[in-house]
């Protein structure tokens, strides 16, 4: 079963589902973690560069999958498909159709990476991502065939995206473009048999209070997430959802040089501060409806709307950007 066929509008999503952390290119091994409790199984697959193939790769998930004693947690982390992009020699060439993706001005934070280059990397990842699909199809047929998905919930996210463009060739960068932060979250409930595609506004935190509210468990106060919609959480199309890029700043003090983004309905700000490209703080501001590729800066300080929306994220900014331990 190929995965298409599981989840609507999935080629809608095919570029950003080849960062679900799904496949992985050389001879891999799991380990269970020891010190974690029995129902919590924890499978992190390092890569090793060898000639094992992903369908070994898959084979070795499968079964280890089925050795899993119910009721159990697995986090299942496969590196793929970051770069080198290898996808099987099947799906080479799978995408030579001629089509070429929109040149975009190249950014102040430019790799140097040339827009031929990083066509060629984009195809060489469409084949990578086709390559994930057909083995990930496979896993499905073996869950679905073993009986597990009549009992359990399958999660597919990812934590970032991929930019191949404006001269920038991976995700260690500072830009908040969509496709390094729009990530998949696919999820298969326990008998689901028809696919249900839900548009709205959610975040990666939004997964744990949902895990634990499905599974019956308490969600506790702390929690920064929503229980996602369809799951118990509301649709709400004017959610404020933020992103946030700080690399390059002590993860033990507040933050010095950092990118941070925030959307709510079809408007998108993004904030660059402290870093010496700019030397000054610098805001981008785009129309996603209208603008999917964010070509258009619409940012413009002398507007109500550039306005409102760089003083609301600068405040959320000031908010959270404090020393854990200093004192308000």
């Amino acid at each position: 079963m190929n995965i298409r066929n599981k989840f609507p509008n999935a080629g809608q999503v095919a570029q950003v589902f080849a960062v679900a952390s799904i496949v992985i290119y050389g001879w891999t091994t799991y380990r269970l973690i020891q010190k974690l409790p029995s129902w919590l199984y924890y499978l992190d697959f390092k890569e090793i560069l060898s000639n094992t193939s992903y369908e070994d790769l898959f084979n070795g998930l499968m079964d280890a999958l089925d050795r899993l004693v119910a009721p159990h947690f697995s986090y299942i982390h496969l590196f793929s498909p970051h770069a080198p992009y290898r996808a099987h020699k099947d799906f080479i060439g799978m995408f030579d159709d001629g089509w070429l993706y929109p040149k975009k001005p190249e950014s102040v934070f430019s790799e140097g990476e040339s827009y031929e280059t990083t066509e060629k990397n984009r195809v060489w990842y469409d084949e990578y991502i086709a390559n994930v699909d057909f083995e990930f199809g496979r896993l499905l047929d073996h869950l679905e065939q073993t009986g597990v998905l009549d009992t359990s919930y399958l999660v597919v996210t990812s934590d970032h995206g991929e930019l191949l463009q404006r001269g920038v060739k991976g995700h260690v960068t500072p830009l908040l473009y969509e496709p390094l932060v729009r990530v998949p979250l696919l999820i298969s409930s326990p008998g689901q048999t028809q696919g249900n595609s839900i548009d709205s506004p959610t975040s990666s935190v939004d997964l744990l209070p949902t895990l634990l509210s499905v599974t019956g468990r308490t969600v506790p106060d702390w929690t920064e997430g929503r229980l996602l919609p369809g799951f118990g959480g509301e649709h709400n199309p004017d959610r404020t959802v933020y992103m946030l890029d700080a690399k390059s700043s002590s993860s033990f003090g507040e933050l010095s040089q950092a990118t941070f983004s925030m959307r709510r309905g079809k408007y998108k700000v993004i904030l660059y501060r402290g870093y010496k490209e700019y030397g000054k703080d610098v805001f981008e501001l785009y129309d996603l409806e209208n603008d999917p590729e964010e070509f258009n800066d619409l940012f413009d300080p002398q507007t109500t709307l550039s306005q409102e929306f760089s003083a609301e994220l600068i405040k959320k900014f000031d908010e959270i950007n404090k020393a854990p331990n200093k004192k308000t």
